[in-house]
């Protein structure tokens, strides 16, 4: 018997045993070559565990088990391309002063190669992808090499301070984590991004209500 998952490269790689010492780089690079990764990972498990598990799915504590001492098992990689007329139809809205925007659940390195693919971030742009780390603290990494950048505080402009950055790529969790920190902050931040709006292109790794938020405030 075996307890097989799928899910996002980034959530399952957390619950690996023997996460390989390629994996982040791996998925990385596949995201940006348009595809759309899942990971695979597996444990062996007894008969008489499995049906123990079958008996308790649905128990406060049954999920947690079941994603126990997982082992890597592969990468699954799909092709979704954007619709031929998507990148002409995003031209003529910057061209009529529309500012465009992604908002999307998908995760930072697919959500960079779609806004590329749809013209929204060109070759030369260096993108910077604004994270929720384990440990809940907020990080900026470099998205083609994913090395840590420094972030300067979490006061209101400090995305300013990113000047090496052309391009954003902002993640629900950090984006909404910003914005319920202190007091006062939640204005600050939009009106930062509303005055910067080519640089804050995408909106990713967004659950729908965050979803919803970022479309009424932008």
């Amino acid at each position: 018997w075996y307890a097989v998952h799928k899910g996002s490269p980034e959530k399952l790689g957390d619950l690996l045993i023997n996460k390989p010492t390629w994996y982040d780089e791996v998925y990385s690079k596949l995201c940006l070559q348009g595809y759309r990764v899942l990971a695979l990972a597996r444990r062996r498990i007894t008969p008489d565990e499995g049906k123990a598990f079958m008996q308790r799915v649905g128990e406060a504590d049954s999920r947690t088990h079941a994603e126990s001492g997982l082992r890597f098992a592969g990468f699954a990689c799909y092709e979704a391309p954007l619709h031929p007329d998507s990148r002409a139809a995003m031209n003529h809205l910057r061209y009529a002063g529309v500012n465009t925007h992604i908002v999307t659940g998908d995760g930072p390195h697919t959500a960079i190669k779609v806004a590329m693919d749809a013209g929204l971030i060109d070759e030369e742009d260096k993108v910077g992808i604004l994270q929720v780390e384990k440990n809940n603290a907020i990080t900026l990494r470099d998205a083609m090499t994913m090395e840590k950048v420094a972030m300067g505080g979490r006061a209101v402009g400090h995305f300013r301070m990113q000047k090496q950055f052309s391009k954003l790529c902002i993640t629900g969790d950090a984006l909404f984590q910003l914005i319920q920190a202190p007091v006062g902050l939640e204005k600050g931040v939009w009106t930062e991004i509303r005055e910067d709006p080519a640089r804050f292109t995408i909106f990713c790794r967004t659950k729908p209500s965050q979803k919803q938020d970022i479309v009424l405030k932008l």
